[in-house]
């Protein structure tokens, strides 16, 4: 049986160069975090919880895993991006631990034939 047989022609998704796979075409830079102007300090890494306060930035380590976690990638078909997600270490007040943060991915794809790709713009 040939690969052709299996293709999705309401919605093609393969890479034009290779069926097996779909390319990645270009990859962006991401936008970096920008602390308010109010921030002196960055919260101590064993208390993060004080990164809530208007005068203190998250703590150092959560930020550097948070800009390692983003990407943008333009593939053939979709765009992908990671938007990381600072969330509580899984502990045993209440089910977690509010002293320790932790960076979770938040990955989206859209693709270009989705109907909301016509409505974004650069302008509001």
């Amino acid at each position: 049986m040939s690969s052709h047989q299996f293709r999705n022609r309401g919605r093609n998704m393969m890479s034009r160069v290779n069926a097996n796979s779909i390319v990645v075409v270009s990859s962006l830079k991401p936008g970096v975090h920008v602390p308010s102007c109010l921030v002196c300090c960055n919260a101590p890494s064993c208390c993060a919880l004080c990164g809530i306060l208007p005068c203190c930035n998250i703590p150092e380590y959560i930020n550097i895993h948070r800009e390692a976690s983003k990407y943008i990638y333009i593939r053939e078909n979709s765009i992908e991006w990671n938007e990381p997600e600072i969330v509580m270490q899984d502990g045993k007040c209440f089910g977690v631990d509010p002293c320790v943060y932790q960076v979770r991915d938040n990955v989206k794809v859209l693709y270009y034939d989705d109907p909301i790709f016509d409505r974004i713009s650069d302008k509001v």
